[in-house]
């Protein structure tokens, strides 16, 4: 548990710069514009929709597994995909 906190703690820096560096590299923003703030919300956005979607995948990939027939089928299924 104790390194599963660590872990939060050290993606938590990632995350947050993560969106100024799509709002001022990706599309050539400047900080303190209005659309670098668009740019900086929607590499926040994008965050969002990944979270999300790794979070359904996460309740669904033991059904998943269970209906191809195995851990190791799905797997193998993921890798060929």
């Amino acid at each position: 548990m104790v390194v599963t906190a660590i872990n939060w703690v050290a993606w938590f820096p990632f995350f947050l710069f993560d969106t100024d560096w799509m709002g001022h590299e990706v599309y050539h923003g400047n900080p303190g514009k209005k659309a670098y703030i668009d740019e900086v919300h929607a590499g926040a956005t994008g965050m969002t929709v990944n979270a999300v979607v790794l979070g359904l995948m996460s309740l669904a990939v033991e059904p998943l597994g269970r209906f191809v027939g195995g851990a190791k089928r799905l797997w193998a299924s993921v890798n060929i995909i």
